[in-house]
C-alpha cells in the first residue's frame, strides 16, 4: 500500500473526516516517535523545575513582618494600658527642699514589676499609688479609690508584695477607675513610707509625693487633695 492510501475509506469504524496515512518507510515513524518522546522529556524537566521553584521560593514577607509588629504593639499596651493621662514631660524635681522620700520631697528610684516588665514609679507621675498589705481584703477601698483617682482623669497603681495571691483580682475587681497591679520586689516603698494597712502615694507630676495617706477606709476622701495636687 503506497503513501497516501486511506485505511478509512468505507469503515464505519472511523469518526467522519479522520484519515489514516501509512508511510512508504518505517523509519519515518522511528523520527516521529524519537521527536516525541525529546518532546516529552522537554516536558517532565520544566515541570520539574517548576516544582522545586515553588519549593525553594521563601515565604511572604509582609505578613510575617506585620505579625511581628502587631505582638510589639500588643507587648507594649500591657505596660502602658493604665494610664489615662499621658505621663508627664517635667523634668524630676530639686530634691534640695524635701528630702527624698519624705512628703514633699522625691519618690524613691524604686522598680517595680507590672506584667513582667520593670517600670520605674517615678515614671507613672501624676497618678495614685495605691500600697496593700498581702491578704488585705480590701477590695472595697481600692474600689473607691480608683472611682475617685479616675473622675480626676488618673489611674490607681497597686502595689503588693510577691506572691499576694490577692492583688490581680484586686485590680480586676475594681469597677470604677483603672486600676493597674504592680509588684514591689524588695517591699521599699512600704519600708520607705512606713505603710499601714492600705496607704495612698499621691503622685504629683514633677514625681513628688504631694500627699501620704495611711490606714485609710472605703470613706476616704481623695478630692480635696487632688483637686490641691492639679497644677
Amino acid at each position: 500500500m503506497g503513501q497516501g492510501d486511506d485505511l478509512g475509506s468505507g469503515s464505519t469504524d472511523w469518526p467522519a473526516g479522520w484519515e489514516v496515512h501509512v508511510p512508504d518507510d518505517a523509519a519515518e515513524l522511528d523520527r516521529d516517535l524519537h521527536a516525541y518522546r525529546r518532546e516529552l522529556a522537554a516536558r517532565r524537566r520544566r515541570e520539574r523545575l517548576l516544582r522545586l521553584y515553588a519549593l525553594a521560593r521563601p515565604a511572604p514577607v509582609l505578613p510575617i513582618v506585620a505579625a511581628l509588629a502587631l505582638v510589639a504593639v500588643i507587648g507594649s499596651s500591657l505596660v502602658l494600658f493604665h494610664r489615662t493621662t499621658p505621663p508627664s514631660t517635667l523634668p524630676v524635681a530639686n530634691a534640695r527642699t524635701h528630702p527624698v522620700g519624705a512628703p514633699g520631697g522625691l519618690i524613691p528610684d524604686i522598680t517595680l514589676t507590672v506584667a513582667g516588665h520593670a517600670v520605674a514609679v517615678r515614671s507613672e507621675r501624676p497618678g495614685v499609688v495605691v500600697v496593700v498589705p498581702s491578704g488585705c481584703n480590701c477590695s472595697g477601698v481600692v474600689d473607691a479609690l480608683a472611682g475617685q483617682a479616675n473622675a480626676f482623669g488618673l489611674a490607681v497603681l497597686l502595689v503588693g508584695t510577691p506572691g499576694d495571691p490577692e492583688l490581680s483580682g484586686l485590680a480586676a475587681g475594681a469597677r470604677s477607675g483603672i486600676v493597674t497591679p504592680a509588684v514591689d520586689p524588695t517591699g521599699a516603698l512600704a519600708r520607705t513610707y512606713r505603710t499601714r494597712g492600705v496607704s495612698v502615694l499621691l503622685l504629683a507630676r514633677d514625681a513628688t509625693v504631694f500627699q501620704v495617706l495611711r490606714g485609710v477606709g472605703s470613706d476616704v476622701a481623695l478630692s480635696g487633695y487632688l483637686t490641691e495636687m492639679a497644677p
